[in-house]
């Protein structure tokens, strides 16, 4: 009986994962994400059912160094190589071509190549790896998702300040080197994660 009723928990709170995407994706009214509702071992436990396995994280020193690497380069360097452990080399590549896809409209970062609009969705992935395998607190998921998809809205005044966006002048220039999101693909971005092994 025990099991089943941390089973039932367990699945609100992965339905409260997917719902908090859901809002943060809603293009017209976005809802900044909660830690308070983030449970780490539900989503952990989604991505394991969905046949993602990141605790092969959490053993190797090396691969815990490269998913909290602050940047993502290719599947060799930053969060690469630790992304290319759980999800294999085809996730990967499923996952950037259809990041890619995503991106087609985003502007290219500094100097860049076209690759680089993609690069807000593919930190995406590597910071909710990071969150399933413990290597990133609830509160710094949310921080940087939040302002990922906050930034899309910069000239929308009150959607600026329910995300809590930077008005100062450093503080813009930080966010200026943020990769955002495009607008209402947090939740489509999730599912294509779950989708990679099954």
């Amino acid at each position: 009986m025990a099991p089943e009723n941390s089973s039932s928990v367990e699945i609100l709170n992965l339905i409260s994962f997917s719902e908090q995407l859901q809002k943060l994706s809603d293009i017209e009214n976005p809802t900044p994400l909660s830690s308070e509702m983030i449970n780490v071992a539900g989503v952990r436990a989604d991505l394991l059912s969905a046949g993602i396995d990141v605790s092969v994280i959490e053993n190797d020193p090396v691969l815990q160094e490269s998913i909290k690497s602050s940047q993502f380069r290719n599947e060799n360097q930053g969060k690469g190589p630790a992304i290319v452990a759980v999800l294999g080399l085809d996730g990967y590549q499923k996952y950037f071509a259809w990041a890619m896809e995503q991106s087609l409209d985003q502007p290219t970062l500094g100097s860049g190549d076209e690759s680089s609009k993609c690069r807000g969705l593919m930190q995406f992935l590597g910071e909710t790896i990071a969150l399933a395998s413990g290597q990133m607190t609830p509160e710094d998921y949310c921080r940087k998702t939040n302002l990922r998809v906050g930034k899309k809205y910069q000239k929308d005044p009150d959607v600026s300040k329910e995300f809590k966006l930077p008005i100062d002048e450093v503080g813009i220039k930080k966010l200026k080197e943020i990769s955002s999101i495009p607008k209402g693909s947090a939740i489509e971005a999730y599912k294509m994660i779950l989708s990679l092994r099954k």
